[in-house]
């Protein structure tokens, strides 16, 4: 049931890359995150608040899944354990931290069946 607590996710650009743009690891062979990392709590949607993702913000074009503009916002909304941190997002971030929700979410969503 890992996938239905709240967790604190960080996004590629929290962490410590060497100058070849490897990320680079600690002694636990963890990658190493910033001293001034922002995280992001992040939690699993419930079953409609998914359903209304897939239904609003999922297309399929030419055979790829892909999430709309929509789908991103409502993943940010739902998922974020404080919903008004979104406009303090940096850009690249968003999708990043909106994929994790979704992965958070789909996987939640295997747990509940099980």
């Amino acid at each position: 049931m890992q996938a239905l607590a709240v967790e604190t996710h960080y996004p590629l650009s929290a962490y410590q890359k060497s100058d070849d743009g490897e990320l680079l690891k600690g002694a636990d062979d963890k990658p190493l995150i910033k001293d001034n990392a922002k995280g992001y709590r992040i939690k699993p949607l419930n079953s409609l608040q998914f359903m209304e993702v897939m239904m609003d913000g999922h297309e399929v074009k030419n055979g790829i899944n892909k999430m709309n503009s929509v789908g991103v916002k409502l993943l940010l909304t739902y998922g974020l354990e404080d919903a008004s941190q979104i406009s303090k997002i940096p850009a690249l971030d968003l999708v990043q931290v909106a994929q994790a929700i979704y992965n958070k979410s789909a996987l939640a969503e295997s747990e509940r069946k099980n």
